[in-house]
């Protein structure tokens, strides 16, 4: 948790969720959580189950849990900045519980324990660099050689071999543990090039999980699809879906998107895929960068990225204009609470009655 400058008072606190391999450690949160508190915005970056803290239970999950979310706000947030409404900003992968979570969360549906009547507000949403899509065919299936190879072995290390211990206590999970290994492994990345044939079309080559079903033949797909098993025993892909997923076109509250046409992990492809739904949606602003590549979208001169002052300006301008609605709605109270105004009688109006009168 970053502090807030003594120039803003009851500024929004802005909630930042990482990418699939950081941290509130790595560089892209430090430029982002140092440009909010410069701005004298309250910052947290919320370490998601498994990176900074030792993982005890064997649940954890790419695109995190709204429980978790929960409990930083109403645990952590709420109390030391009671009243504040939360700006959620994520970044990659970070997108996805941020997005999901001014979706789909309503403190109504809160947990006992958790309910409170200072629960605080959404003021608005930032997308850094966003998939739009958590599904095997979605942004995971776009990524290009050979960043698709990197973020399989590093998916297999930061969500399987890095809590093995944990996460094989039981046969089953062990045994999908051996399973993910073997699908990332040299030797079948070798096997899957070579069975490709002209057309880029997969041989048959091919590999199946301890239950007998098949796995994508796409090592980092098949990846993702061990790992979302190992880490949290679904019971199948919609269930995961459904609790994971976001429907971007029912966002009620701001949310600025930024995306480059570079970029080679979020491809730009993902984001025309769902621009129809984007265009449907008012509260969804798009800037779209020719160049920029993944993450802070350094300048010209590559001394500073210039991503991190486009989320402040977005999520500052939101708050002013909250603030402005709240006094526009004051001031509309207090003219209707006033009495109606005493009839001027001045001698203009009283000569007027009069002749009136005749």
């Amino acid at each position: 948790l970053v502090g807030e400058n003594s120039r803003l008072r009851r500024a929004p606190v802005v909630l930042v969720h990482h990418g699939a391999f950081q941290s509130s450690r790595t560089s892209p949160m430090q430029d982002i959580t140092g440009a909010f508190s410069r701005a004298g915005f309250p910052v947290v970056v919320m370490n998601r189950r498994g990176y900074e803290v030792a993982l005890e239970v064997p649940v954890l999950s790419m695109y995190g849990d709204d429980e978790d979310i929960d409990e930083v706000i109403l645990r952590s947030i709420s109390v030391r900045y009671p009243h504040r409404t939360i700006a959620l900003l994520g970044f990659s992968c970070g997108t996805s519980p941020s997005m999901r979570y001014v979706n789909n969360r309503s403190y109504r549906d809160l947990p006992e324990h958790l309910q409170c009547d200072a629960a605080p507000s959404i003021l608005c949403s930032v997308a850094l660099d966003p998939g739009y899509d958590i599904d095997d065919g979605g942004a995971i299936a776009k990524m290009k050689f050979p960043v698709n190879l990197g973020i399989s072995i590093m998916t297999w290390y930061q969500y399987a071999f890095k809590h093995k211990a944990v996460l094989t206590r039981s046969r089953s999970r062990e045994a999908l543990y051996e399973t993910l290994t073997e699908s990332i492994s040299v030797k079948r990345v070798l096997k899957r090039s070579i069975s490709l044939d002209s057309s880029g079309a997969s041989g048959e080559y091919e590999i199946r999980d301890h239950n007998g079903e098949p796995i994508s033949s796409e090592p980092h797909i098949s990846a993702v699809q061990l790992v979302r098993r190992l880490s949290n025993d679904w019971r199948g892909h919609g269930e995961f879906l459904k609790e994971k997923d976001t429907d971007i076109a029912g966002l009620a509250s701001p949310m600025l998107c930024i995306n480059s046409s570079d970029d080679p992990v979020c491809v730009i492809d993902n984001m025309f895929a769902h621009l129809d739904r984007i265009k449907d949606n008012p509260n969804l602003v798009i800037a779209q960068m020719t160049h920029g590549g993944h993450g802070p979208k350094y300048g010209m001169l590559g001394v500073r990225g210039f991503a991190a002052d486009m989320c402040v300006e977005w999520v500052k301008a939101e708050w002013y204009r909250q603030i402005e609605e709240a006094h526009l709605t004051r001031r509309e109270a207090q003219r209707q609470r006033l009495p109606p105004k005493a009839k001027n009688n001045s001698s203009g109006d009283l000569r007027h009655n009069l002749l009136e009168r005749g």
